[in-house]
């Protein structure tokens, strides 16, 4: 589903420089197998150290419980060290790559004949003292992530007590499927609000450093 959500962004992207795409330009990089293997490609790329981080997760979890079945309890077995120490090294590598490749999906839609590993090395070049810039234009986005989170937890203790009561008092069995799918509703049609806000203020920014205005941009304000 990889290059659905990059033909999303594309149509995002698009939108930002004042094109009016269609809807189905969501499908645009199912056109043709060339469009198609890129967008796989470029996708590989960006997610590899995501499943790496998945992988040693799995296997973390596994090596734990042949350690909790072969050794004592609550003692580790130096498999089980290793792949932990592995985890928070990737996990700290994926941090780090996650924020050097956020332009490449844009460059992506930008120039269709770049290939898969020049666009990575464009997007750490043009990422490089540009991080930090992005971490706070993503920090800004915080609070709202923070209402929805505060939404489904208000919303799950509300459902909750309001089950647990009715049991209480002997009132009928009331299933609480019905309210939770509700609750799930309504916190997913918030994101679906929020989501393109966050992608299109990601299409400003990588549009931004392709065209080199981000310095300009930074002298400006310390100027003022």
């Amino acid at each position: 589903l990889m290059p659905l959500t990059l033909g999303v962004i594309r149509a995002v992207y698009l939108t930002y420089l004042g094109e009016k795409p269609r809807l189905f330009q969501a499908f645009y990089y199912f056109s043709s197998g060339s469009r198609y293997g890129k967008a796989l490609a470029v996708s590989f790329l960006f997610s590899i150290f995501s499943y790496v981080t998945s992988l040693l997760t799995y296997a973390s979890d596994w090596a734990d419980a042949r350690s909790y079945r072969y050794v004592y309890p609550f003692e580790f077995s130096s498999l089980s060290l290793l792949i932990s120490l592995l985890l928070v090294v990737f996990a700290v590598v994926e941090v780090y790559w996650s924020f050097h490749t956020v332009p490449m999906f844009f460059i992506l839609a930008r120039d269709e004949d770049a290939g898969p590993f020049h666009i990575l090395k464009e997007s750490f070049r043009l990422m490089k003292g540009n991080c930090g810039r992005y971490f706070v234009l993503m920090l800004s986005f915080l609070p709202w992530y923070l209402l929805l989170g505060g939404v489904l937890v208000v919303g799950v203790v509300f459902v909750m007590a309001m089950v647990g009561e009715r049991a209480f008092l002997g009132g009928p069995f009331q299933p609480i499927t019905p309210y939770m799918i509700g609750l799930y509703v309504a916190i997913y049609g918030l994101g679906v609000f929020l989501e393109p806000y966050v992608t299109l203020a990601r299409a400003a920014f990588a549009d931004t450093i392709l065209e080199g205005k981000m310095e300009a941009i930074s002298f400006r304000a310390n100027q003022a």
